[in-house]
């Protein structure tokens, strides 16, 4: 098991991993850290390490997550894959061209745009919500 995960993640009602079925189905270019988490739990919610506190869905949820929300329409490129538990939500730059390309944001939920966007990291560990 990962003890970055472990450390981080520490507090959270965690999940069984994800099986390999479902992971084949996500889109092919996220993140190595994303699909590493995805591995450790299926989803997570509560305080992480750094205080924040984190909503991440189930590998399941995603695509009817990010069509509930209109990512593709509202803010093309953005991959949802959670909140804060409140009007933010948790995304990855999956623009390829883009110089963050793979990188995790927060975004309000409205307005859901790119001008609103907030870089968070390169890693899954590196969410923070202040």
């Amino acid at each position: 098991m990962d003890t970055k995960f472990e450390e981080f993640f520490k507090d959270c009602d965690k999940n069984i991993p994800v099986s390999e079925e479902v992971v084949l189905n996500l889109p092919k270019n996220l993140p190595e850290s994303y699909l590493e988490f995805l591995k450790f739990s299926n989803g997570i919610e509560g305080s992480v390490s750094n205080g924040s506190y984190l909503r991440l869905w189930k590998a399941e949820e995603l695509e009817e997550s990010n069509i509930a929300y209109e990512a593709k329409e509202f803010i093309p490129g953005m991959f949802l894959v959670g909140t804060d538990g409140g009007d933010e939500a948790i995304g990855i730059d999956l623009r390829e061209s883009s110089s963050t390309f793979r990188s995790f944001f927060k975004v309000p939920f409205i307005p859901l745009n790119w001008s609103e966007a907030k870089l968070l990291g390169s890693e899954i560990t590196d969410i923070k919500i202040i």
